[in-house]
């Protein structure tokens, strides 16, 4: 009579071990490899501190996975940040509630929330904003009027390398087919209001196609166009 044979965790090949690694919660998985020597020693591997560095949906520093990280590095920072992501508070739900109601006197083609009170509405030839704290209905004040008609307007907000927090407008001004000039202007706001303070202008090529979208970190700005060319 031949027994059947027996099977366990020791005889899985290293692939199937290396699926159920990635299946498991990081701080669990630890915890497994305290207990289990299957794990400890396959939690030496660095290939798979590698894969759970690109799958693990944890707090993580910024920026691409450096090759060159040795096993040891990825496993105190994926360690670390699942640490401090079990020892934050929850957080419920958001909940969404009605503040205000603006009585947009232009249908926008654009708008944009600054510094989470100002709504800044704007088409081809005006922008308007409307404190959203003016009781009982936020009025419309004149934010930005293009000399030309603007094609484009977009606000985008970053951070420098100092931590202070930035935000622009840029438009794309357009009068016929002769004349287009991009126009870059710095947005501050107080407790009056929001303005716009000039920075800079160009002419734009005829062949250039219009600017598409607006891409902007700490110290660079860029202009995507709507096509090559």
């Amino acid at each position: 009579m031949q027994h059947a044979r027996r099977t366990g965790i020791q005889c899985m090949p290293q692939e199937i071990l290396l699926m159920i690694c990635t299946f498991l919660p990081l701080l669990d998985l630890v915890s497994l490899s305290q207990v289990c020597r299957v794990f400890w020693l396959l939690l030496k591997d660095e290939h798979l501190w590698k894969v759970l560095y690109r799958t693990t949906k944890i707090v993580r520093p910024p920026g691409p996975l450096i090759a060159n990280h040795p096993a040891d590095c990825l496993r105190r920072i994926l360690i670390s940040s699942a640490t401090v992501e079990q020892n934050w508070p929850p957080t419920g739900k958001p909940e969404f509630k009605k503040i205000s109601t603006v009585p947009l006197i232009d249908p926008p083609e654009y708008c944009h929330l600054l510094a989470g009170r100002w709504l800044i509405a704007a088409n081809s030839s005006v922008g308007y904003y409307y404190d959203l704290l003016d009781k009982p209905k936020p009025q419309p004040i004149l934010f930005y009027r293009p000399h030309l008609m603007a094609v484009f307007f977009r606000c985008v907000t970053a951070t420098n390398i100092h931590g202070d927090s930035l935000t622009f407008l840029i438009t794309e001004t357009q009068l016929g087919k002769a004349v287009r000039r991009v126009n870059i202007n710095k947005v501050s706001a107080s407790e009056v209001g929001p303005f716009v303070e000039p920075l800079m202008h160009y002419d734009l090529p005829q062949n250039y196609p219009g600017i598409a979208d607006v891409v902007i970190g700490s110290r660079l700005m860029i202009l995507k166009p709507k096509t090559n060319y």
